[in-house]
């Protein structure tokens, strides 16, 4: 029985990037040899286990075979006569498609290490075209590591965009692929591939109002590239901001209601473009009431943070003197806010506290609103 490490882990050692996690192939085993030395099985579709200490993942090298339409549609056979260069081949791109046995040998039977030296993103195989979710997948990575795809590849990935293959992928999985390339620093050119090889015209055909903006826009570029290091919370809440500020507010408060992200990102990127409109269009004091009532900075500090960075890195971009004054009041209210005692009020006003906590409240955003700022 061998064992290799496999994929993203080599790709990424030899990049000198950090490594996220660290997955291994096994050849020359079996489920019973593998549960008998304490791994545990976790895999559904085929034999994966965790190492009873470490918890990494471990596979058994394994072939495939496409039988149904869809990314789910393959059969996986494990056998101890498959080779490393057997599970190598079923891979998606030769950069992940290395292995490495246990004394450090190199295996490379697709030359991914010529590819990764060239910044070349290449297919492994013809069967490449049989799996629609790599079309996602080969966008993904050009985000992260800005490689030119080959143009043989670009070809198989129209191939599949042409076929019915991409309407068996749910919109749930399709936004795994985009809630992990909005972690990358150059995510713009996971939507440039998706919409050169039209996938917009295909399917999630309310992605293509996000991108007819110009390719170079330094605007977005320059908020992704600082943001992706949070979260891709962030970068989502700067993407529904961006059609926005290019397009229609109305139409990215459409968009993140029918997105497939966590409810958290979904309530940073809607209180932004609602924070940010009234900021833009501010007139009166109790327009500030309403925001702040909305920003609850207190029960919501996390958000009121997260909110806070993302709008100072738009106003600086924006650089308009009115806006920044208004944010800058808006963030001394919330301070204020923050800080008084509610705790003296509520002791003091024990049948009417909530009113006069309003009533400070207001006091303080009549007071800070009515200052001078220049």
């Amino acid at each position: 029985m061998k064992i290799y490490k496999v994929g993203g882990c080599i790709r990424d050692r030899l990049l000198n990037i950090p490594i996220n996690d660290k997955d291994y192939v096994v050849v020359g085993g079996s489920i019973e040899e593998m549960i008998k030395l304490g791994f545990k099985p976790v895999g559904k579709d085929f034999p994966v286990f965790l190492h009873p200490t470490t918890n990494e993942e471990y596979s058994l090298a394994r072939s495939e075979r496409k039988v149904f339409s869809g990314y789910k549609g393959f059969e996986f056979y494990t056998d101890k006569n498959i080779s490393i260069e057997d599970d190598l081949r079923r891979r998606d791109i030769t950069i992940n498609a290395i292995a490495e046995d246990e004394l450090g040998n190199i295996i490379d039977p697709f030359n991914g290490i010529s590819d990764l030296k060239n910044r070349i993103i290449r297919h492994v195989s013809e069967s490449f075209v049989e799996d629609p979710l790599r079309v996602f997948r080969v966008a993904r990575f050009k985000a992260k590591l800005s490689f030119d795809i080959a143009p043989e590849t670009f070809d198989l990935m129209k191939k599949i965009v042409s076929s019915d293959e991409l309407f068996f992928l749910s919109k749930e999985r399709i936004w795994m692929e985009i809630q992990t390339a909005l972690c990358y620093p150059d995510v713009i050119y996971f939507f440039e591939v998706l919409e050169v090889v039209g996938v917009y015209t295909k399917i999630m055909k309310e992605l293509s109002n996000l991108f007819t903006f110009p390719r170079k826009d330094d605007f977005f570029n320059s908020l992704t590239k600082f943001f992706y290091i949070y979260s891709y919370e962030f970068n989502f809440s700067i993407l529904v901001f961006f059609l926005g500020y290019k397009k229609d507010f109305d139409l990215a408060l459409f968009f993140i209601k029918n997105s497939y992200v966590n409810n958290k990102s979904k309530s940073l990127a809607k209180l932004l473009i609602n924070t940010y409109q009234v900021i833009l269009n501010y007139k009166t004091i109790s327009d500030m009431v309403c925001l702040i009532k909305l920003l609850d900075c207190i029960r919501q500090k996390d958000r009121y943070c997260k909110l806070i960075k993302l709008l100072n890195a738009i106003l600086i971009q924006i650089n308009n003197k009115k806006l920044f004054i208004v944010f800058e009041k808006m963030k001394k209210i919330c301070y204020e806010i923050q800080n008084f005692d509610i705790k003296g009020i509520v002791l003091e006003n024990n049948d009417d506290f909530v009113n006069k906590i309003i009533a400070k409240k207001n006091e303080i955003i009549e007071r800070v609103m009515n200052d001078s700022y220049e």
